[in-house]
């Protein structure tokens, strides 16, 4: 079973309550993803997903898969579990054994009095009982060890829809990879039911590829030999722009354009033993793909009708003449008119506004170690972290802190 998701919720800092299981939403949108994961070293055969038994001890993958590829490893403690079903009964067969060698797929094992494990009349150091009836057959067989990961690694990203089935978790902007890496997470002072999230101890490789603010993990506690952890992320949509011109001239990046959007995926790794790159337990990234539904800045998600009209930016400094842009050093007044919401206000309408900076030279944001929100200097309030870069009509929005890498 490896990491399985159990639950996987969007949110945004608008809705905060609302939630969706997809990525729904605009550019610019700061958003939440909640994982919760489960994480166990265990294999679950059926019919069409079989184990050979090998005289006297050993255990065949019929899969393809390798023995640690699914966390299993040397030393461990491991059950061999099935049922015995006839007509009449089912009967529950567990039998403990230790892990002796790893070849591949081809696991062999010991049981602690030597039986072995193709001896089936005496399982276990025990005869078993006899078949209720000669329709007797082992159903439900699954091999597994309680494990804890020690550690966690998250590489997350956003692609586009038409990208999504290959599995890629390759930057849209710059190409990169964004991962984390959590020590510790079988450390019971440290990871335990009731913690607060925990902020990621590493974060991995380039990280401009992303806009991503805040990723925590929190233990939720154990179930049978199951495991598990909440994982948090904070991003915003960040397709501002791939063309400069395009941009000016209001024409969307190709990965929102027209019908494209944006989606996201993910690929979480648990670590038996935290230090051994050898034996891990992950999903499948091409089992967690789906589609997203992203728009550019004013549209409604995919081209579908707009209620909201806002007229043109206007910049005007203190005296009230009317400039071309932001300036470095004096106060700018911006304004604009939004139309088309309803009304009355039912007082939990919530705003953004911001301001990013755009660099004509790509080496300021792509491929290197700040987020991508940080290399633009994204200005929206500075509170994305409690997803709360909002303010509530009629209120004058205190000054909006940005992001920044200096």
């Amino acid at each position: 079973m490896g990491v399985k998701i159990i639950n996987r919720t969007y949110s945004n800092q608008f809705k905060p309550s609302s939630t969706t299981d997809w990525l729904l939403g605009n550019v610019g949108d700061w958003q939440r993803l909640t994982l919760e994961c489960r994480f166990a070293v265990e294999k679950i055969f059926t019919p069409f997903d079989t184990l050979t038994l090998l005289d006297p001890n050993k255990m065949l993958l019929n899969s393809g898969e390798n023995w640690k590829d699914l966390g299993f490893d040397i030393g461990m403690n491991i059950t061999v579990a099935f049922d015995i079903a006839s007509s009449s009964i089912t009967l529950p067969i567990s039998v403990p054994f230790t892990v002796v060698s790893i070849l591949d797929n081809e696991m062999e094992v010991e049981h602690q009095n030597g039986t072995p494990l193709v001896t089936w009349d005496s399982f276990g150091g025990s005869p078993l009982p006899p078949p209720p009836d000669d329709n007797s057959r082992m159903i439900n067989l699954r091999v597994f060890a309680d494990i804890q990961p020690q550690g966690i690694k998250l590489d997350y990203s956003h692609i586009t829809n038409s990208n999504a089935p290959s599995g890629n978790l390759f930057s849209h902007i710059d190409g990169t990879k964004t991962g984390f890496v959590m020590e510790d997470t079988a450390e019971p002072s440290i990871f335990f039911v009731g913690m607060s999230p925990l902020d990621f101890t590493h974060k991995l490789n380039f990280k401009s590829g992303l806009s991503v603010e805040k990723a925590t993990v929190q233990y939720l506690g154990k179930l049978g030999i199951g495991y598990n952890y909440n994982i948090e992320i904070i991003y915003m949509l960040s397709p501002f722009y791939d063309d400069i011109n395009n941009f000016v001239n209001n024409i969307a990046p190709s990965s929102v354009l027209g019908a494209q959007a944006l989606t996201d995926n993910f690929e979480i790794i648990g670590y038996p033993v935290y230090n051994n790159p050898n034996i891990t337990i992950v999903n499948d990234p091409k089992k967690t793909e789906q589609e997203g539904n992203t728009g550019w800045f004013d549209e409604n998600f995919n081209q579908l009708p707009n209620a909201y009209i806002h007229t043109p930016v206007v910049y005007t400094n203190l005296g009230g003449s009317v400039v071309t842009a932001l300036d470095y050093v004096n106060p700018i007044i911006v304004s604009t008119t939004i139309t088309g919401l309803p009304i009355p206000f039912s007082g939990l309408e919530r705003f953004q506004y911001g301001f990013i900076w755009v660099s004509q030279t790509e080496e300021d944001y792509k491929q290197n170690n700040y987020p991508f929100h940080q290399n633009l200097k994204v200005s929206t309030g500075g509170q994305a972290a409690t997803l709360t870069d909002v303010f509530p009509f009629g209120t004058f929005a205190p000054l909006r802190a940005g992001y920044s890498r200096d």
